[in-house]
């Protein structure tokens, strides 16, 4: 499985070995709890939400705790009537993930290049 997390809503792919791979999109609002469940040998990122539990495996431990603390805080910032975040992303570090989603095959070389152009238009 690999995760998108943007200001919007996390985006969840699904690999299936016998049917097509599936992608599920969670609205903050959607989300109950979100949290690092370790184990000796693996990690998960574990989403809660209404219709049942996401557990998507992390290679790195800090970026996964980013991507939980970035979670919370939309969560709350929606909960509390839609508050936007008050820091707007580096658009350099945004490209930097949005390469990295793009190398993974995660994004199609249209949706990196819609997202390049509309990032390197903020630098």
């Amino acid at each position: 499985m690999k995760t998108i997390v943007t200001d919007e809503r996390v985006f969840i792919h699904i690999k299936k070995r016998l049917t097509e791979d599936d992608m599920r999109t969670l609205p903050y609002d959607s989300i109950n709890a979100v949290n690092l469940d370790t184990g000796i040998i693996n990690n998960f990122l574990s989403l809660q939400t209404g219709g049942g539990t996401y557990k998507v495996q992390v290679l790195d431990k800090d970026d996964a705790k980013d991507a939980i603390e970035y979670i919370r805080t939309r969560t709350r910032e929606l909960a509390q009537g839609g508050a936007t975040a008050t820091n707007e992303p580096d658009p350099t570090e945004q490209l930097k993930n949005i390469k990295e989603l793009h190398d993974q095959g995660v994004l199609s070389d249209e949706e990196f290049e819609t997202k390049k152009q509309s990032l390197l238009e903020k630098i």
